[in-house]
């Protein structure tokens, strides 16, 4: 398929090319100096690198999208869960960026030694709260297998100084003077962030990097060719997302959401679980290429912005539940559905909406078998969403990328390949075509449930532009990208 034409925001963050790998680095969170009994705490930006790079207008919300919290300590245990990684957009005036996200407990008067290298008083240890802080990259490059690692040691490896000297006091393991502080790293942190914001956005081989004399390699994909930006992008976030995504909803699911984003309607995902719900999301917008999200595109709704629901306008974004009752242009779908919520109904409770759940798929019955027998090679048992992010972080990076290359060579071959041959060959018999009398011709050349996927699909906008772009209205044929 033919990219001469990318106008969409999203497929620019996905496609821009910048000299580097990453643009920014910085840390969101509550400022240590808060008061514990804060209602509502205020997201800050606590640090930034470099310094004269500038966030998009209300960027914080977007890369913290849940109300941080300030909460008692009871169990130092909170600080060995597993960090919170996702992925956002930041939406711009003129251009958008991807943001990549981790999400970690902090105690709130104890920051990364990258915001407060200076040493721990003893007054931070009358009494204990914890609260979540946010380190983010922003770039325009969705290499996400190693994004993810770079941020995590640099999140790492920051606060764990200041929690190992705080845990040396409280357990009087070593008395040092009130104001001493543990081998202080800012400086060697900030040597680090240096050099990996000099790794070039352009990789034709994995990335290799060493960290404390420790080699890491990071794998990607080798898109199918011909190589444009897009098809590199989103081979990179199918990567990443792919097994995220299967392993979180079943196959029958998946091909239900992805025949209502076919026909031109919405999609709305319902979790709390953020990290779940943005996988999910960019999943979908992986399987959907070669055809390019036409509409709103929102990995997390923030808490303040739950109006986007209820936006005329198709959408593809997920969010938690909203306090009221929302009128919808999209199909809902809650991911990690409880016995207890599908008793109380919540979705229809929650949302009236205004589509229908879509039309079969062509071909449903062959993509459904093959990409079961994909899932049953690759995950043998679908994991629960406590055990998912741990099942698929022990499985070799190699092994997730072949099972997103395979889950995409279905898709194509049992899918995108035979629509392009169907419109392909109906334009060539018809001689001359215009797209109005394309759309009232083609669907009736298959029977009534097909016809009813078919005459929706080619109303839809993603449609009409891929019409334009393969030159079907002068039957001037392109190469396309299905291959």
């Amino acid at each position: 398929m033919s990219e001469d034409q990318i106008t969409s925001p999203l497929i620019k963050a996905l496609t821009q090319e910048m000299p580097n790998l990453i643009n920014s680095f910085a840390i969101f969170g509550v400022s240590p100096s808060t008061s514990p009994n804060t209602p509502t705490p205020q997201i800050q930006e606590l640090y930034k690198y470099p310094e004269s790079y500038k966030f998009p207008l209300k960027a914080e919300q977007f890369i913290v999208p849940r109300n941080p919290t300030i909460i008692p300590l009871t169990n130092n245990e909170i600080f060995k869960e597993q960090p919170i990684r996702y992925i956002t957009i930041l939406p711009g005036e003129i251009e958008s960026v991807l943001c990549v996200c981790i999400q970690q407990n902090e105690f709130l008067n104890i920051t990364s030694d990258l915001i407060n290298p200076t040493g721990l008083t003893t007054q931070l240890f009358s009494v204990k709260y914890y609260t979540q802080r946010t380190y983010c990259f922003t770039t325009t490059c969705p290499y996400f297998l190693a994004l993810f690692p770079l941020l995590h040691y640099i999140a790492e490896r920051s606060y764990r100084n200041k929690l190992e000297y705080f845990y040396s006091v409280v357990l009087r393991l070593t008395l040092l003077s009130p104001n001493a502080c543990l081998n202080p790293i800012k400086p060697s942190l900030e040597a680090f962030i240096h050099l990996i914001f000099r790794i070039p956005q352009k990789q034709s081989n994995p990335l290799s990097f060493t960290i404390e004399n420790n080699k890491y390699t990071f794998a990607r994909s080798s898109p199918p060719l011909p190589l444009t930006p897009l098809s590199q992008a989103m081979s990179m976030v199918g990567d990443y997302s792919l097994i995220r995504l299967f392993c979180t909803m079943s196959v029958e699911e998946i091909l239900n959401i992805l025949s209502v984003m076919l026909c031109g309607m919405g999609v709305i995902l319902i979790s709390e679980n953020i990290s779940t719900a943005t996988s999910c999301i960019f999943g979908l917008l992986s399987l959907f290429y070669p055809f390019s999200w036409p509409g709103i595109f929102i990995p997390y709704i923030p808490d303040e912005l739950f109006e986007f629901y209820e936006t005329p306008v198709p959408i593809l974004c997920s969010g938690k539940y909203p306090p009221y009752q929302c009128r919808v242009n999209a199909y809902v779908q809650e991911l990690d559905q409880s016995y207890l919520s599908f008793f109380m109904s919540k979705i229809s409770r929650s949302f009236i909406s205004l589509q229908p759940n879509g039309f079969t798929l062509p071909w449903r019955s062959e993509l459904l078998k093959k990409l079961t027998d994909c899932i049953n090679k690759y995950v043998p048992k679908r994991p629960t969403m406590y055990d998912r992010e741990k099942f698929i972080e022990m499985m070799p990076a190699q092994r997730v990328i072949e099972f997103s290359t395979e889950v995409m060579k279905i898709m194509n071959e049992c899918l995108y390949r035979r629509l392009e041959n169907s419109v392909v060959n109906f334009c060539t018999e018809m001689k001359e075509c215009s797209l109005e009398n394309f759309i009232q011709q083609f669907p009736q050349k298959f029977n009534t449930v097909g016809a009813l996927f078919m005459k929706k699909f080619v109303e839809s906008q993603h449609f009409n532009v891929w019409w334009y772009q393969l030159g079907l209205n002068t039957l001037k044929i392109k190469s396309s990208s299905t291959k």
